[in-house]
């Protein structure tokens, strides 16, 4: 593989332009690549993002291929990725504490305002401070996330896998009307990366 600059001066820029050689593929297989994408600032900018910068591409995959008879011609597919394309992309950066809950309930019943109450005061945070991501059919599946800042979730986010923090939670759905399936805090792995983060920025600049 190889890596090229698209400014005249050879430096690293904001678009960047990496070949890579696959080698030959059999009929019926596959090769992966993956790559690591990095938001562009104006998706970390707090506030609604808007439509252009949701649709402006991340990632532009030009493949080129050619049979092994040389004298077949070459080929050229061409595809975009776009940052809606990839939630978890915008999930990790604009809602880096995610919980979620799994209610054994008919989504129809679900009060979101008394869900809300309920479980903010079982996290130990204001109501304000957590907030619904999505409702998904399957029972009741609540996503929501922490607006707090990372030391407070980090604290949070440590007591939610613990047996007595269940209970809690399973009591305070009761008397919401709510029997609680399961619980998990996916936040917990993306403040991980955070701090890894976080940590290899402060050695490189040290």
């Amino acid at each position: 593989s190889a890596e090229l600059s698209l400014r005249p001066d050879g430096r690293p820029s904001s678009q960047q332009a990496l070949i890579v050689q696959l080698g030959p593929v059999r009929y019926g297989a596959s090769r992966e690549v993956a790559l690591q994408l990095k938001l562009p600032p104006q998706l970390l900018m707090p506030g609604r993002i808007s439509n252009v910068d949701l649709r402006k591409p991340l990632l532009e995959v030009s493949l080129l291929t050619q049979p092994v008879d040389g004298a077949c011609p070459l080929f050229l597919q061409r595809s975009e990725f776009r940052a809606m394309q990839v939630p978890s992309l915008l999930m990790e950066q604009l809602l880096p504490f995610p919980v979620r809950l799994v209610l054994d309930n008919d989504l129809e019943d679900f009060d979101s305002q008394s869900f809300l109450q309920h479980a903010a005061e079982t996290f130990g945070v204001q109501q304000h401070e957590l907030e619904l991501t999505r409702l998904l059919r399957g029972s009741v599946i609540v996503d929501m996330h922490l607006k707090v800042e990372p030391a407070r979730a980090a604290s949070i986010l440590d007591e939610v896998p613990t047996p007595q923090f269940r209970q809690k939670m399973e009591t305070a759905m009761s008397q919401a009307g709510y029997r609680l399936k399961s619980l998990a805090a996916p936040g917990q792995q993306v403040f991980r990366r955070l701090l890894q983060t976080r940590l290899a920025d402060a050695l490189g600049s040290a």
